[in-house]
């Protein structure tokens, strides 16, 4: 199984920022000793799973949406196609006022994709709204690699957040005041942009100019789209993104870093958790996450799981589907899987607990 390490530090260079990092470790060591009893509390307080569907419009699209919650029902399991899900469907929402949790998964992935990490959140008492972005998912891909799915993403999840408070099941077990997302890869991005990191699509082309050859998998992504547009004579537009001051809390994993210059984050004020592999061949080291770990400049979680790949953070995929999602289904050798999510999922409802406490 893979180990976890946990720095929390704030950004900084050279020998500044190692004496920097050596403070913050000494302080690391008691707050990871909090936040381990904090996920363990949560864990054994747990609830059983509920699971419904939603959908929204946004910008002209339909969004479909998974939602997990608390229940006292029964979790009877549910079949989606090839999928077996330890929840029971359309049952009861908990008494109760909850977290609101969106979760936002990878370029060409689904709102099933991290449904173990759904149903973890919802059983320690988080009401979760996983999207299905509209024109970037393994449906449709008509977006994938455009200006426009880095500028229609995080607004995506305002109108999940948006719809959830409306909704007359949801609304009255959330808490507004405690709202955070998590998002992987390319959701890695959707979530610090919808946070306020303010994203470009010239720092993109620029890394891509640059890093190519250091980044090959990444700067390739898109690249079709990119040559039709220049083909056609169409300018690029610029990326527009609306931030949601809703947000308190973010989770990156493995996420896209290469839009943010160095002073992106500048105005961002929720609490954030990054997430790298240390085995990131699609995303590769330091062009992401480790890249957004340095231009944070707040203090901020940063766990490194060093036996991950890329792919590591989605659930596992069942028999039949192995083949059919090829370097999706794949580990690095000897990394477990399903150990390695069930250990982070662990850490990321303390940090939740923690961030989205109910006086902050």
């Amino acid at each position: 199984m893979a180990r976890v390490g946990e720095i929390i530090a704030p950004a900084d260079s050279g020998a500044g920022r190692q004496r920097s990092v050596m403070r913050w470790l000494a302080r690391a060591f008691f707050a990871g000793l909090m936040v381990t009893s904090i996920a363990l509390g949560a864990w054994a307080q747990s609830q059983n799973a509920g699971l419904r569907f939603m959908s929204t419009q946004v910008a002209g699209d339909a969004m479909r949406m998974a939602v997990w919650h608390p229940t006292h029902a029964k979790e009877q399991g549910v079949v989606l196609g090839p999928f077996r899900l330890k929840v029971s469907q359309d049952v009861p929402v908990a008494p109760g006022r909850f977290g609101l949790i969106v979760l936002s998964h990878g370029a060409g992935g689904g709102m099933l994709n991290h449904r173990g990490t759904a149903r973890a959140l919802a059983r320690a008492g988080y009401i979760v709204i996983a999207v299905h972005h509209p024109g970037d998912n393994w449906q449709d891909q008509s977006r994938l690699g455009t200006s426009a799915n880095w500028s229609r993403r995080p607004n995506h999840l305002r109108a999940a957040i948006d719809a959830a408070l409306n909704d007359k099941i949801l609304a009255a077990g959330i808490d507004p005041r405690r709202i955070g997302a998590i998002g992987y890869s390319a959701g890695g991005y959707t979530v610090l942009a919808a946070a306020g990191a303010r994203p470009g699509l010239s720092v993109l082309v620029q890394h891509c100019r640059e890093k190519k050859a250091a980044d090959p998998v990444f700067c390739r992504y898109g690249r079709a789209q990119r040559e039709a547009d220049r083909q056609a004579g169409r300018k690029v537009p610029p990326l527009k993104v609306i931030p949601d001051p809703r947000l308190g809390a973010v989770v990156a994993i493995a996420p896209v870093g290469a839009l943010f210059a160095p002073t992106a984050f500048a105005g961002v004020s929720a609490r954030i958790m990054l997430v790298r592999a240390g085995k990131d061949r699609v995303l590769r080291y330091p062009h992401h996450a480790e890249r957004v770990h340095r231009q944070v400049g707040q203090p901020h979680s940063y766990v490194v799981l060093p036996a991950a790949g890329h792919f590591t953070f989605i659930e596992p995929f069942p028999e039949s589907l192995r083949d059919v999602a090829g370097p999706a289904a794949q580990d690095p050798p000897g990394t477990d899987r399903a150990a390695v999510l069930q250990r982070l999922n662990r850490r990321i409802v303390g940090f939740l607990d923690k961030a989205l406490a109910p006086d902050k």
